[in-house]
């Protein structure tokens, strides 16, 4: 992966998983993910979700936030509230203590394969360049992955039910033509910006996504 950096620039323009496979032997066909829960896994989850009141393919799951900070959304948390006061039901996936999200349904500390479970089991998945979006292409969940300073065309593009979201047009701000830009100067020209999205990502009011979640949701119903 750093040869392939190297060779282009400081930019990745193959996934890890192409690039991997590159280095073993022939490229595979398919570079999607496939998993699916065990029947008893599968009903077990739908009686939990039941239980809070949402049916399969009703709920959106929202990633909070990826291990890289830099990936993030800074907006989820009025996007979330959003989305509920709209009467959506919202489950937020997390590992840490959340502010309060307006009547959304928090999945804290779930084992990876329950959390599949869930995954399987939503109407869409929404969050950064994240492990989340991975698994929800691996069960077949559509998806919409918003992208800043990682490139979703390369990371998501075998997966059919992932909608990305990115902002490349960058004129007249300190980042210029850099955009994706992989975090590095992102430290420079947005990290003085808290609370505030970056500049790639200003477009992406939570307003903006309400809708283009709605109109995913009615095309994959």
């Amino acid at each position: 992966e750093n040869k392939h950096i190297f060779d282009n620039d400081g930019r990745m323009t193959k996934s890890r998983i192409e690039v991997w496979c590159e280095t073993i032997g022939p490229l595979v066909d398919d570079l999607c993910p496939h998993w699916s829960p065990r029947d008893s896994e599968r009903q077990a989850c739908r009686e939990q979700m039941k239980a809070h009141g949402i049916e399969p393919g009703q709920a959106v799951i929202v990633h909070w936030g990826s291990c890289n900070s830099s990936k993030d959304f800074p907006y989820t948390l009025d996007l979330v509230r959003l989305l509920v006061a709209s009467g959506h039901k919202v489950m937020v996936v997390h590992n840490a203590r959340l502010p309060d999200m307006g009547g959304a349904i928090e999945v804290l500390n779930v084992p990876l394969r329950e959390l599949g479970c869930i995954v399987e089991q939503a109407g869409l998945t929404f969050g950064p360049d994240s492990g989340l979006i991975h698994l929800a292409a691996s069960t077949g969940t559509p998806s919409i992955s918003i992208c800043s300073v990682t490139d979703g065309s390369v990371y998501f593009r075998y997966y059919g039910h992932n909608l990305v979201l990115q902002n490349t047009q960058t004129e007249g701000k300190p980042c210029a033509g850099k955009a994706p830009c992989w975090a590095l100067p992102s430290i420079f020209w947005c990290g003085k910006r808290p609370r505030q999205a970056a500049w790639c990502m200003e477009v992406f009011t939570p307003e903006r996504l309400l809708k283009i979640i709605e109109q995913r949701l009615e095309d994959n119903a």
